[in-house]
């Protein structure tokens, strides 16, 4: 969860002050959930198994191999703000800003609903098709924006924690997107050190294992 903030004055080398532009949520609060979780794995532990982990028991560790995938698949979208599989995700805002809205989780796939409260307490949406706002998609290590048509502004909102609620789909459609593929290696690696390193101590000896570097892999979007 994040929250908007005011940012502050800087000092220049000049003597004098700057300030810091202010962030897209200067003004306001918000948070965003995920609604729907993805239905299929980032890969079948089958692979894993065979291809990866090249397991001798036959099945018996399957089900230890995709909690293994799922947690190191939660890791992935964590260090890298990114929704990896198809997912719902809920942006919710006490108002509108004064200009973009920045949407967590990317790659967008589509806004779904735009719900917000009016001044005078009544429920009120933003066409989703054709769209009553501009998006402005997804970017390598970008996230989606929304904004107001040309000449338009957003609509007064009644304040409150739950004014805004935008519902978005976001992750990767294509499976063969190479973004998700170089991310697919880091989970897969991350997968084999858990599947093999059962604890933090090696047997025999008191040593501590370092933590792996993973942020070739997973590199985080803003």
């Amino acid at each position: 969860m994040s929250w908007g903030y005011w940012p502050p004055s800087c000092s220049c080398p000049s003597g004098g002050t700057a300030t810091v532009p202010a962030a897209w949520d200067a003004g306001i609060r918000w948070r965003s959930l995920r609604t729907v979780h993805p239905t299929d794995p980032v890969m079948p532990a089958a692979y894993v198994r065979d291809v990866l982990l090249r397991v001798v028991n036959g099945t018996v560790e399957d089900s230890n191999i995709e909690s293994l995938i799922t947690a190191a698949t939660e890791e992935a979208e964590e260090m890298t703000q990114r929704a990896l599989m198809p997912q719902t995700w809920q942006m919710i805002l006490s108002g509108f800003p004064s200009g973009d809205i920045v949407l967590e989780r990317p790659p967008l796939i589509e806004v779904t609903s735009f719900a917000y409260t009016d001044t005078d307490g009544n429920a009120q949406t933003l066409a989703v098709s054709p769209l009553d706002f501009q998006v402005v998609p997804s970017g390598k290590y970008q996230k989606a924006r929304l904004r107001p048509l040309v000449t338009e502004s957003w609509p007064s909102a009644l304040s409150g924690e739950d004014a805004v609620t935008i519902t978005y789909t976001a992750g990767f459609e294509d499976p063969l997107d190479p973004q998700l593929e170089y991310i697919r290696r880091g989970i897969a690696v991350l997968v084999g050190e858990l599947y093999k390193q059962r604890s933090l101590t090696v047997v025999g000896t008191s040593i501590v294992p370092a933590p792996m570097d993973l942020s070739r892999f997973f590199r985080k979007v803003y």
